[in-house]
């Protein structure tokens, strides 16, 4: 979501460098054209959850850290619903996704305004703990 401002200003013909405050969104215009299909639009993304939660992805590797439960590794490229936690099989990769996770942690403000008040907290939480079915249309 961060990339869509970018992304919109550039198709109402404005400019992010002088019109905002700088942002980790890109244009994502030249790859939805297929004009830069060499490099993806970000390297590694993150981004936060509920209760201390965050996640990390690195290529098709992705490391989902929730507050009340130890770290899940899901290769996406073989496991695109992430059914198949693979923490226990990578334990070095694991290491290196958490500590790059809490650096970046970091750099960030403490909890974004909307992580407030126990009741909505106790009924994400819930949400994280349901099963659900996940299968990718073929």
């Amino acid at each position: 979501s961060l990339d869509l401002l970018p992304t919109f200003v550039s198709l109402a013909d404005g400019d992010m460098a002088s019109a905002y405050r700088p942002l980790d969104g890109i244009n994502l215009m030249p790859l939805l054209l297929g004009e830069n299909n060499e490099q993806p639009a970000h390297q590694t993304l993150y981004w936060r959850m509920i209760q201390r939660g965050a996640a990390i992805r690195k290529g098709n590797w992705k490391l989902v850290r929730l507050g009340h439960r130890p770290p899940e590794l899901y290769h996406l490229g073989d496991d695109t619903s992430e059914l198949h936690n693979l923490a226990g099989k990578h334990p070095d990769l694991v290491e290196d996704m958490m500590n790059e996770l809490y650096e970046w942690e970091f750099t960030t403000a403490d909890n974004p305004l909307w992580f407030g008040g126990t009741r909505w907290m106790r009924g994400s939480r819930d949400n994280y703990d349901r099963e659900y079915i996940l299968v990718q249309p073929e």
